[in-house]
């Protein structure tokens, strides 16, 4: 088929660029929104006088670290869950709340192991991330937007798995 080759083809072109645009400035509102308490927090404890003793301080940086950690990996899980939204835009044609209903829908109880699945990181991969380290990780953003589109699809049933043989690592 001809790229654009009639204008029902542009008109829907347009509306998926459209949609993913919008789901991809809300998603990034969204993440920006979460973080702006550190920065009210931040700006709070800057313009105040509070005097601390040694182990009042030390206990209120530890508590700060432990509830930070706490709130980016919350962060991390909800952004995660709403990560494949953009994919349903595309694949299935779905506007901008249907695919932040479905990426919610489909990530259900699939949260941890898409989350923080293992990378398999040993090695044979000491190459690679010596070179993302190099480029500053430009190079890891298509690795990820790959990543990203095979967990999609797997959870949506549409990748086949083969099975691994004895001679592949």
């Amino acid at each position: 088929m001809t790229f654009l080759s009639t204008s029902r083809d542009a008109v829907s072109l347009a509306w998926c660029v459209l949609h993913t645009m919008i789901y991809m400035v809300a998603w990034l509102g969204l993440l920006m929104l979460m973080f702006a308490p550190f920065l009210g927090i931040g700006v709070a404890l800057d313009n105040s006088d509070i005097r601390l003793s040694d182990a009042a301080l030390a206990f209120a940086v530890i508590l700060g670290v432990i509830l930070s950690i706490v709130w980016i990996l919350i962060v991390i899980v909800l952004m995660t869950r709403l990560l494949y939204g953009v994919h349903f835009i595309i694949d299935c044609r779905m506007n901008c709340l249907a695919a932040v209903r479905a990426s919610w829908r489909h990530t259900r109880g699939n949260i941890l192991a898409v989350t923080f699945k293992d990378t398999g990181l040993g090695v044979r991969q000491l190459p690679l991330l010596a070179f993302a380290y190099l480029t500053l990780g430009v190079v890891l953003i298509g690795y990820a937007y790959c990543d990203v589109t095979v967990t999609y699809l797997m959870l949506t049933g549409q990748c086949d798995l083969l099975k691994q043989q004895p001679d592949e690592w």
